[in-house]
Order: structure tokens, then sequence, then C-alpha cells
């Protein structure tokens, strides 16, 4: 393994706490160090893999975005200051064009332009793109969810900083995001590269064009 996901979603402004942090079950026990912990341990356990904090909603438009990059990016500048063995920040890239506003390119530049600036890698761990909420044809549907990935992609990709980009999951037959997330007509989310029959989509051929041009 040469790479470590150590702490995922740690972050949860909802929850009310000045440093964001969520309420867990490791918090309460042995406190906010919690996660230097865990990236000393892993360090300890596996010295030469890559150690990485993992995140959602890092793009998001929405306020709860905006609060949750500001949290992650001092909860990052914590860790580098205390020479926590941390080496990358992974944004989960679930992606929702069903959603008015769900995405706001200019605030993720600025973020991961800070982000980059303390020396961190950048994955993108968990790109899809739902269609939960669309309306019109397979054909309609699928344009705008690839049109969703270009966007994306198109902001991160411009970042020497990232290094990986990994979808989650590659056919809709089998996508978390048709039980997580169904459509009201019963169908398939259509967000992965592949169809149900693992034929390409127009992501596929997206997130192929990100990723030659960049």
């Amino acid at each position: 393994m040469q790479s470590w996901n150590v702490v995922n979603e740690a972050i949860e402004p909802a929850d009310g706490r000045a440093d964001g942090l969520r309420n867990t079950p490791l918090l309460s026990t042995i406190g906010p160090d919690y996660i230097d912990k865990a990236f000393r341990a892993a360090a300890e356990a596996d010295p030469g893999a890559r150690l990485d904090y993992n995140e959602y909603g890092l793009h998001w438009a929405w306020q709860s975005g905006a609060d949750r990059r500001r949290h992650t990016l001092k909860l990052l500048e914590r860790l580098r200051a205390r020479e926590v063995p941390i080496h990358g920040l992974g944004l989960q890239g679930h992606l929702s064009p069903d959603r008015d506003g769900s995405f706001n390119p200019r605030a993720l530049k600025s973020f991961l332009t800070e982000v980059s600036g303390l020396g961190l890698d950048i994955l993108i761990t968990e790109l899809d793109a739902r269609d939960s909420r669309l309306t019109g044809s397979i054909e309609t549907r699928d344009g705008i969810v690839a049109d969703a990935y270009r966007r994306y992609l198109d902001v991160v990709l411009d970042f020497d900083a990232v290094k990986l980009v990994s979808v989650w999951g590659f056919s809709d037959g089998v996508s978390w995001l048709t039980e997580h997330d169904p459509r009201a007509d019963g169908g398939l989310v259509r967000g992965t590269p592949y169809d149900e029959d693992y034929r390409k989509k127009l992501a596929w051929y997206a997130l192929a064009q990100a990723l030659d041009q960049a």
C-alpha cells in the first residue's frame, strides 16, 4: 500500500465547535489531538507510505462549503505547525450538478492555492457527479454530468500539486449513488464514467480529455 487515508471527514462546522471538528467518539475520548496521534501512529507503522487527510464538500458554493474550507485549512495549518507527518489532502469530488449553486470554482481555486502553499499534495479521491434531480433524456443528463466533470477538473488539474484523480465507482450499475440519493423515477443515477454495461459515457470522455490536457 503506497498511501493511507489516515483520517476521514473530521470537519463538521454544523457541530458548533470553534475548531470546526466533528463530534465523534475519538474526539470525546482522546481529545482534538487524536488527529495528530493517528498520523504519527500511521507514520510509525508504515514509514514509507504517503499519509493523507480526506474531506468532502470543499468545492461547495454554499455557506457550509465556505465554513468547511476555512476549518479544513486551519486544521492543515495546525498539523503542519506541529510537524505532524501529513503529506496530502484528499478532496472528495462528489459533484452535484442537479443542485443549483453547488460548485464555486473561484473559491475552490483560492482554497487549493493555500493548500499547495503548505507544501501538501492534493488528491482527488472520490470523483463522481449525481443526476438524481435532473430531468430530460438520458443524453441530456449525461451531458450535464460530463460538463460537471469538465468544469471541476479544469480547476483542480491546473495545480501541479494534484497527484491523483480517482473515481468513486466505475459503473452506474454498481454505483453507491443510486442507493444514497435515488431518482424519483426509480432509474439508475448516472454519475460514473461507464454505464451499467460498462460502455463509455460522455463523463468518460470529459475525464480522459481533462487528463490529456493536463
